[in-house]
Order: C-alpha cells, then structure tokens, then sequence
C-alpha cells in the first residue's frame, strides 16, 4: 500500500494543531489560535504547512512545517525558496521545522554563496516515548514495534483523546505508516476490540484490507496480513516447524484475537493445537 507520509503529517497538524506543535516543532500553543495559512505561492511551491500562531500573551509569529521521508538532492534550497515566498506573504520570516519521520542527514543550516538558511530539525525516532504515549501523538511510539501490550495501550489512547471519527482516523493512519503485516494486524484487532471499526473503515490501512479483501473474494473472515502476524508470534514463540502456514491461517480463520490469545496463553504448539 502506497504511504503518504506527508498527507498523514498534514493531517495531524490539522486535527492536534497545538499538540503537534508542541512534539514535533517545539512551540508552546497552550492557549494560542492556530490558523493554517495559504501553503501554495506563486514561485510554483507548495508547502507541507504553513500556521499563524497568536499567543494569548505575545507577537504572533508564522510556522512553515516540512515533511521529509528520505533525503533530496535539492530539499534544502526548496527550504529557502519557501522562506522567501513567506516572508513575502506574511511581511515577517518564518520560523521553518523540518520534520524527519525516520530520520535523516540534514543539520539545520544551509549555506550557498553568501547565503546561510538556519531551520530547526525534528527527528522522529529520537522522541521522549513517555511524553508520546500521554498525548495524541502516541501511535508515533510504535514506530516499527510489533509489541501487543503497547498496541492496545496506543490504540486506547486514541480511544481516549477524541471522538471525533475522522481524527481517530488520522491518528490510525499514522500509527499504520511504516507497520509490517504483523504491526498492521496487531493494530487492526486492536481497534476492533476498542470498538472502532467504524474508523477502521475510514483510513488508508482499512481501506486497502477491504480492497485486498473483495479482490480474493475472501469469504474467509481474515486477511493474508492477520494469518502472516500469526505466523509470526508462532515463529518466535516456538521456533519454526512444518504446517506452520496451515496452522496461522486455521487460527486467523478463527478470529485474529482469537487466536493471538491462543498463542499467548500457550506453553506448546500442542497447547495451541488443543
């Protein structure tokens, strides 16, 4: 399934403006309106995002967010072309953050010729997990970690932050980028035991398990992704053996929850098979 890790970022800022920008560009907007701003220019640029940011107390300032999922040859001087149009727009300088999902080589400054362009950069693998998992951020605690027990804890917390929908469903989507078939399976379940499969429906992940779904005419009840994570739990659980595939896909048949229980609960592959 194709990612859109920019679509899922631009999303976040608008449904947790002042949350997002307290993780991931350090702003403190306790209080303050955030008004998204134009983000197309007339120098053919489009930035990820652009907020007005009026401080109950102190000057308003503008914020120019850019996602980058991997490294580009000409990011950096995009970075300045889009300082430039703003400024120009808004009669004041930017305050630019470069937002790295997982990682990467920038520093903060760039310099050509005479010019030197100063930014702040957010690496998001080097986030403090606690204070993600006590706020709406929290499915960026994942990361690509198939863990059950901080899954449900995630996916509580999305119960537990909104309940608006299509927000829950932003929050779903961010936790799904990146996720293999067992995260992505691990997630699912979890969302429908918190009884959100309403959500599920509405994002990206849920969106491509129904495709993939009616595609096969799967009358089966489960997905290729849900009977792989079981496999997966088989393997590391009890080490690797024959009809392993038969036996995950019996499982999943049963009922993703069903059988990650099965699996937990169990000392031996005949304590599985019982």
């Amino acid at each position: 399934m194709p990612e859109d890790w920019d679509g899922v970022y631009k999303r976040l800022f608008r449904d947790f403006p002042r949350e997002a920008l307290r993780i991931l560009c350090d702003i403190d907007a306790t209080g303050a309106e955030v008004t998204p701003a134009p983000t197309e220019f007339t120098m053919k640029l489009r930035a990820d995002g652009v907020f007005q940011v009026r401080p109950p107390d102190g000057a308003p300032f503008v914020v120019h967010v850019e996602v980058q999922r991997s490294p580009a040859d000409d990011f950096e001087l995009r970075l300045v072309r889009h300082w430039l149009a703003i400024t120009t727009e808004h009669g004041e300088p930017p305050r630019q953050v470069v937002i790295l999902p997982l990682g990467g080589p920038y520093t903060g400054q760039y310099e050509a010729g005479g010019l030197t362009l100063t930014y702040d950069v957010l690496d998001v693998t080097t986030l403090d997990q606690t204070v993600l998992r006590g706020s709406p951020l929290a499915p960026l605690a994942l990361g690509s970690r198939a863990s059950p027990t901080l899954v449900d804890a995630v996916v509580a917390q999305i119960a537990a932050v909104t309940d608006d929908p299509d927000a829950r469903a932003t929050l779903v989507d961010l936790a799904m980028l990146g996720a293999d078939d067992l995260l992505a399976a691990l997630i699912t379940d979890s969302i429908r035991r918190n009884d959100m499969s309403d959500v599920l429906e509405r994002t990206a992940e849920g969106r491509a398990l129904l495709a993939r779904g009616e595609a096969r005419g799967e009358a089966r009840g489960y997905t290729a992704g849900e009977a792989a994570g079981l496999r997966v739990l088989l393997v590391e659980k009890f080490g690797e053996s024959a009809d392993l595939d038969a036996l995950s896909q019996g499982l999943a048949a049963e009922g993703f929850a069903a059988g990650l229980r099965r699996i937990q609960g169990a000392t031996s592959l005949a304590d599985v098979l019982a």
